[in-house]
Parts: C-alpha cells; structure tokens; sequence
C-alpha cells in the first residue's frame, strides 16, 4: 500500500475510531500514550466490511449517538459500558496488540485531559468540534476531484469506506457529524491543553526534546488525581 493512501486511510481511521486514532493521522495527541503496539491490520481496513463494522457500533450504541465523557457536574470522567463494548470491536478490527483495559486506560487519559481543559476554560466546544470533522470531510471530497490520480483514488477509496460505515450506522452524513464531533472534541481538547501546557512549562517557547516525558509525567498525575466512574 503505497504511502499516500496509508495517509488517507489513517484520516478515515480517525473518523472512524475517533480520538484514539490521533496518532496514525499525524496529530500532536501525545497525550495518548498507549502500551502495546499497532499491527499491519491498522493499514488493511479494505479487508474489512465496515457496513458491518458500523451495523455493530449502532448495536452497541443502540440509538444514543451522543457518548458522554464527564459526569453531570463535570467534576468526573465517566467510563460506560458502551466505552467498553467499543473498546472490543477496536480492538478486534484494528487488530491491536493490546489488552482491552489498555484501550479503556487510553479513553481515561484522554477524558481526564479533557476534564483539565474544561477547568481551565481553554477555547474548546462541541460546536468546533462538529465544524472541524465536516472541514476534514469536506477535504476528502475536494480531494476526490484532484489531478493528482494517486491523492484522487485514495480520497475516493476513503469516501466509499465511510459511506459504508455511515450507511451501517444507519445514519445520515448531518448525523454522522454530530455523532463524531465529541471524539474532535478530545482530540481538540489534547492540543488546547498541550499548547497552555508549553506556555505555562517553556515560556521561553523553545520546545524542548524532554516534550513528551514531561506532557506524560502532567497528565500522570492529572489522572492520579482526577475521579473515574466506571459503570458496571
């Protein structure tokens, strides 16, 4: 697979997976810090049926489109059942090398790092959130018109997979959005609090190489502290 299309489906990947996928679609999410590693199944998803794999989150989801991250008074993470059954249908068509509660540690990482920005008040919304994942979209589909017959077969072979996932999710593309705008919103929330976590720790702006222990470290102990609810 050549290495303009292994781009283009770690986009749909991210669209797909959301949040958790940062990192295979080059975002500054070092925030994820995950044990384990990726296999080759990341880069194979036209092996997969996603009609199928969408039909299985709508199961899962069972009509509430909507996850919630924080408790009602926004001084938890929450972690649901739903998070769980997610975290096994992830891991299963990424075909990671990983343990299931090494996902969930994953989604607790980054709910606590959300619950940090909240706190702060740094400039994230759902509303931004939505507009940043129809902006992608919107790029795929421009793509799917380029000159360039590599950047436009591969936009047109991410388009098919997320209609097939969207189609099995048994939602419309406006729906889709909405559905996928509070996972941008965690990756939204990881870069927010990122760029206060350099201003505040190297107000010389000078990134040093140390970047990712120290932003680990930070959110080691945001997490340490932080209250987790997990439903049984």
């Amino acid at each position: 697979m050549n290495k303009k299309r292994i781009v283009c489906l770690a986009v749909f990947l991210l669209l797909l997976f959301g949040a958790s996928m940062g990192v295979l679609a080059g975002c500054d999410a070092a925030v994820l810090h995950t044990p384990g590693q990726q296999t080759e199944k990341a880069s194979e998803a036209d092996a997969v049926d996603l009609h199928a794999v969408g039909q299985q989150t709508k199961e899962i989801l069972q009509g509430n489109n909507k996850l919630s991250y924080l408790s009602a008074d926004g001084e938890a993470v929450v972690i649901t059942q739903q998070d769980i059954k997610l975290a096994r249908l992830k891991k299963e068509f990424l075909g990671l090398d990983v343990d299931e509660q090494d996902i969930i540690d994953q989604y607790i990482r980054q709910r606590v790092v959300l619950l940090e920005a909240v706190r702060l008040g740094l400039d994230i919304s759902w509303e931004q959130a939505r507009e940043n994942q129809a902006n992608i979209i919107a790029q795929i589909k421009e793509s799917t018109k380029s000159d360039d017959k590599y950047e436009r077969e591969n936009a047109q072979q991410v388009l098919s997979y997320m209609e097939d996932y969207i189609d099995g999710l048994g939602l419309t593309e406006e729906e889709y959005l909405d559905f996928t705008a509070g996972e941008q919103l965690l990756l939204d929330a990881a870069q927010a609090l990122q760029d206060y976590f350099k201003a505040e720790h190297y107000p010389g702006g000078a990134v040093p190489a140390t970047f990712e222990a120290d932003w680990n470290a930070y959110v080691d102990e945001l997490v340490a502290a932080a209250t987790v609810e997990i439903e049984e």
